[in-house]
């Protein structure tokens, strides 16, 4: 399912937990003032980022800080390249904070989880009906 909605509704670390928890590959598509980014998630783990000149742990630090603009999700995509490993995604991720309490990740974000894929689910369709998110 491909969803698109804005930044300001739903932070990037929100977006990416809900692919790390369920071990998905997807591509998060990014846009704003400030130009274009793209996030690859492969099989639960965050494998490439690139925002203008930047890739990898720096152009996601980058996207990261944007508290606004919009995003559209394209489930299943392939990454044109992996120039981040899960170790340096933990990092730039766990410098925004937040992630340490989300309930079936571990501390490595490897997207392992304790049984919450109902609730991820759960989740998109409650952001899809309160519109936060817009099904595509």
């Amino acid at each position: 399912m491909g969803v698109k909605g804005r930044l300001a509704d739903i932070s990037l670390v929100d977006i990416i937990q809900i692919f790390l928890s369920e071990k998905r590959s997807a591509a998060l598509h990014l846009g704003s003032d400030m130009g274009f980014g793209h996030v690859y998630i492969k099989d639960g783990v965050i494998v490439h980022a690139s925002y203008r000149d930047s890739t990898g742990a720096d152009a996601l630090r980058q996207l990261m800080s944007w508290k606004d603009g919009e995003f559209e999700v394209e489930s299943d995509a392939s990454p044109p390249a992996e120039t981040m490993g899960e170790e340096e995604a933990t990092i730039v991720i766990g410098g925004v904070g937040g992630m340490e309490d989300v309930p079936g990740l571990t501390p490595g974000l490897t997207g392992e989880t304790a049984g919450h894929e109902d609730d991820s689910q759960s989740l998109i369709k409650m952001l899809l009906k309160l519109g936060v998110l817009e099904k595509i």
